[in-house]
């Protein structure tokens, strides 16, 4: 079986309301400000945006067993404008590449995210690689930590930009399997990796993993505190090399590659257990 019959293919649109609740929800999941993101949702909302449209072709009849094994390998999003809280989204999904070697599928998903207006508040590029071959397990199977147990978790704050050239000051994030819970009910990612042991197993992992795109919230958020901007990062380019286990420790640390007076670039690694988990380029507003 093939799936590259798929490619052109559409979904939706899907509708997406931006409640406060839902807002809420969303920022207490990726432990964010909650004092910050009030009259506009944080620019992780983004994650929220695809998942309203992506499982549709992950988890759908189509694909047939090509979702036995699925990865998250890269992530780039551009925001337009603000998501203001109360507004109302329409979310539109599409297959733009397959490419299949050695049964493996190489997947570009493109989502476009629009106002009521019309208008494009935010453009989303992700690629997915899928199999329908049950993978071989590649590391030891490992027991499932307590249901609450978590590392540091920072909650970030403003504070001052350092210069073109300096690091930033690094931050700690760790997401226990309840967060993980969470963060599938705000965010609409359910893909059981994320929640269960068995599955997880399957797809050849030591056990439950973190979201790639809670990790990415997370580094989002990094760049986030040093712009009091509605519109704080206008572009975000990702790579996931490596996943974070549930209730294991990351640190996010990056260096201050570019800046002019209107934005600044930040080039930055998510690490666990000694080990670079995703590298990333983040372009804020200042």
């Amino acid at each position: 079986m093939s799936i590259d019959h798929l490619t052109g293919k559409s979904y939706g649109p899907f509708s997406v309301a931006v409640t406060p609740q839902r807002v809420s929800a969303y920022v207490s999941a990726t432990g964010d400000d909650p004092i910050r993101w009030t009259d506009v949702a944080p620019p992780s909302i983004a994650s929220v945006a695809l998942f309203a449209a992506a499982p549709e072709f992950l988890f759908g009849s189509d694909v047939g067993d090509y979702n036995r094994i699925l990865l998250h390998s890269d992530q780039k999003f551009e925001w337009h404008r603000p998501v203001q809280v109360g507004s109302e989204l329409a979310v539109t999904g599409s297959v733009d590449r397959i490419r299949e070697r050695n049964g493996m599928a190489f997947v570009s998903f493109s989502a476009g995210v629009v106002d009521h207006h019309g208008e494009p508040v935010i453009s989303s590029a992700s690629t997915f690689i899928m199999s329908p071959e049950v993978p071989p397990a590649s590391e030891a199977e490992q027991p499932e930590p307590d249901v609450h147990r978590r590392g540091d978790n920072d909650i970030v704050r403003p504070i001052p930009i350092p210069g073109s050239g300096m690091d930033i000051a690094p931050i700690a994030k760790s997401a226990s399997r309840a967060d993980l819970v969470r963060y599938a009910s705000a965010s609409a990612d359910f893909n059981p990796i994320h929640w269960d042991h068995a599955t997880a197993r399957s797809g050849g992992l030591p056990r439950v993993i973190c979201h790639g795109l809670l990790m990415a919230a997370w580094m989002f958020q990094a760049a986030a505190r040093y712009t009091d901007q509605d519109l704080p990062v206008s572009q975000a380019s990702l790579r996931f090399k490596k996943p974070v286990l549930a209730g294991d420790s990351a640190m996010i640390e990056g260096t201050v590659s570019a800046m002019n007076a209107a934005q600044a670039q930040l080039d930055l690694t998510l690490a666990s257990a000694g080990e670079v988990c995703i590298t990333g380029q983040v372009r804020m507003n200042r």
